[in-house]
């Protein structure tokens, strides 16, 4: 199904796992509690997309157009989202550990309330994201943009990122972690 044209398709529940989508044509269709676990759906037009509750464990989101899709509560665990963009995309409450981000444009996405632990958003673009209670413990978040409407009221963030913060929208609310892993109590 590799560059298939499924523009407005009602694939609700649909069991894809594995399959190839690369390049594929998705704008508008309905994949919300769908099976995409391990699927490639590389460099695919998702854009303004249902993909709540979708269950996409490992699959390859790389490089894929995710502009306006909805993918809260879906389960991203591993997934790579790598040098996607424009993410401005809702993945509040979404599972994103150990998910690769790295060099994605997430430029005013949603990701409050969601899990990143663990997940690589090294040299990610959050400027203007929402990530308020998002859980980011083990995350890598070197060299990332954000900027004073990037905001983290609630995260839970590791102390070693305090610098690289400093000056981003919920800054003092931040929840920092110590080195263990646990909640130092500190609200910075």
């Amino acid at each position: 199904m590799s560059g298939a044209a499924l523009g407005e398709a009602d694939l609700s529940g649909a069991r894809l796992e594995n399959a190839d989508l690369s390049d594929a044509g998705l704008e508008r269709a309905n994949l919300s509690h769908s099976h995409l676990e391990g699927a490639d759906l590389s460099h695919a037009h998702l854009e303004h997309a249902n993909l709540s509750a979708a269950l996409l464990g490992g699959a390859d989101l790389s490089g894929a157009a995710l502009g306006g899709t909805d993918l809260s509560s879906a389960g991203l665990a591993g997934a790579d989202l790598s040098s996607a963009g424009p993410v401005v995309a809702d993945l509040s409450s979404a599972d994103l550990v150990g998910a690769d981000l790295s060099g994605a444009d997430l430029r005013g996405a949603n990701l409050s309330g969601a899990d990143l632990r663990g997940a690589n958003l090294s040299g990610a673009d959050l400027r203007g994201a929402n990530l308020s209670g998002a859980d980011l413990r083990g995350a890598n978040l070197f060299d990332v943009q954000s900027n004073a409407s990037t905001r983290f009221g609630g995260a839970r963030v590791e102390r070693k990122w305090e610098e690289a913060l400093r000056g981003v929208d919920g800054y003092d609310a931040i929840r920092w972690i110590d080195e263990e892993g646990s909640d130092d109590g500190e609200e910075a």
